[in-house]
């Protein structure tokens, strides 16, 4: 009995889990792109340099970098 039910627990959670990745790779793109398409306006715009290391003070370079690296990916 409790084999199965260690089964079933163990299927269940995969199902969802399949169903949430595809959800997530559908909406990734769309919202991706359009923040891809602001972000490159503000780079051109202003220059980040002098902004990324004064932001680690703040506490929200991880957001920034994520970012970063989001556009180079989808640049690439």
């Amino acid at each position: 009995m409790e084999e199965i039910s260690v089964q079933e627990a163990a299927g269940s959670p995969r199902v969802q889990f399949q169903s949430l990745e595809t959800q997530s790779e559908g909406l990734s793109p769309e919202p991706q792109f359009v923040q891809d398409t602001d972000m490159e306006q503000g780079f051109t715009g202003a220059p980040p340099v002098p902004q990324v290391p004064a932001l680690p003070h703040e506490g929200s370079p991880g957001d920034q970098a994520a970012a970063l690296l989001t556009a180079r990916y989808q640049v690439s």
